[in-house]
């Protein structure tokens, strides 16, 4: 029996993925279910028979989805484009040969957070799979060598960087369109995202900023910054860190495999640096909290590796370390990651936050953010209520590239 948590367009989305050979965009809102669907496709793929290949652009988002990232999976770097492509044929002469091997037995290459791979990566993704299914002298003449494509994503939420979209490649799949917004249940919240969305200023989005801006969270709450840079998370944690009173406890995470790979990938810090009172964000899935949960430090046990949490809902749970697996291109783990499923939370930025769900939210979108980061922010809460605005923004235009393209798809 189906579970009863699956939305309509879900279970429509199912259907199509078993029941037709096509390749598929899985389109939604924030907050749709796009990421536990895909999950959910993997499963029911192979229980078919089919071997897939489950990526994304980022080391963080594809941990998340027990994936392997799509320039791993190419055996190249993150910054190849497709002009580079020639030049890496010519000069790795084992590179087709990898990807052959990596392609080899695989029917559906499925790939999450679409929004931030580049044309310049999808077009060198098209061809290299083209060339490793067939020859530098007789590619085949499928795109993508004729493996299924299956891509999950939001291209109003995070861009790539210093890249074209990627749905300007001919061969971009059509949309199966998730509509049920789960994140926010209000309405009123759900319209004024709406309107953000599409860029409009209504009255109605103009008395909720004036609102926010002037919001009072709760006094016993650290709501959690959103910054667009690494730097400024790393001086807002540090100085939060500092002013707290008590001992530092420093917690290692352990890591196996990584002679290739950068330790950025992982989804948790290399060195945890804890205070009682420090507010922290849980990175992982439990019975009564979810990966973006936010607390507060009650209690640390440094000699068994575990911290006492209180929830934002006021429960206190118990959090020990967690493992993770790091995956190649086939699905084999290459590496494992060992270590409390924990950050600390007086900040984060905006691109490690997409997917997740905060449970309070303050940022400053008075300065000019590239399209796509104010609404990210804006999209993280349940309510809108439990987020706390440093400004009026100045910029909350959606790319125009973006809503022609949707409008075209009749998104």
């Amino acid at each position: 029996m189906l579970p009863l948590s699956w939305t309509q367009d879900q279970l429509f989305f199912f259907n199509q993925l078993t029941n037709t050979t096509g390749d598929i965009w899985l389109a939604g809102l924030p907050g749709t279910g796009k990421t536990t669907a895909f999950i959910e496709a993997r499963k029911r793929l192979e229980g078919a028979g089919d071997r897939v290949a489950l990526l994304a652009p980022t080391g963080i988002a594809a941990q998340q989805i027990d994936g392997c990232t799509l320039a791993r999976f190419l055996n190249i770097k993150t910054s190849t484009n497709s002009i580079a492509i020639g030049r890496l044929l010519e000069e790795d002469d084992n590179l087709i040969y990898k990807i052959r091997q990596q392609l080899q037995g695989i029917d559906v290459i499925m790939i999450d957070e679409i929004s931030m791979v580049g044309l310049d990566l999808f077009m060198a993704t098209d061809r290299l799979f083209k060339v490793a299914v067939g020859s530098e002298e007789n590619p085949h003449h499928l795109p993508f060598g004729g493996k299924r494509l299956l891509v999950s994503g939001d291209f109003f939420q995070l861009p790539p960087v210093k890249d074209y979209h990627c749905f300007y490649h001919p061969a971009f799949p059509e949309p199966i369109e998730l509509r049920q917004v789960m994140r926010q249940t209000n309405i009123t919240d759900m319209a004024i995202l709406t309107d953000l969305r599409k860029g409009y200023i209504t009255p109605q989005v103009s008395f909720w900023i004036n609102q926010s801006v002037n919001r009072l969270l709760p006094a016993l709450v650290t709501p959690l910054h959103l910054y667009p840079h690494n730097q400024a998370v790393d001086i807002a944690n540090q100085n939060g860190l500092k002013a707290l009173a008590g001992r530092v406890v420093t917690f290692n995470a352990s890591f196996e495999g990584f002679a290739k790979f950068p330790k950025s990938d992982v989804i948790i810090p290399e060195i945890l640096e804890l205070k009682v009172g420090a507010p922290v964000m849980l990175c992982v899935n439990g019975d009564n909290y979810q990966n973006g949960s936010q607390g507060k430090i009650l209690q640390i046990d440094q000699y068994n590796k575990a911290v006492h949490v209180e929830l934002a809902s006021g429960e206190t749970i118990i959090v020990g370390e967690t493992e993770w697996n790091i995956r190649g291109g086939t699905g084999k783990i290459i590496g494992k990651v060992t270590g409390l499923p924990l950050k600390l939370a007086w900040a984060i930025t905006v691109h490690k936050s997409q997917g997740q769900t905060l449970d309070y939210v303050r940022s400053d979108l008075t300065r000019s953010w590239a399209p796509g980061l104010a609404y990210v922010a804006l999209t993280r809460t349940r309510s809108l209520n439990n987020i706390k605005l440093d400004g009026v923004p100045t910029n909350l235009a959606p790319d125009p590239k973006v809503v022609e393209f949707y409008k075209r798809k009749g998104l």
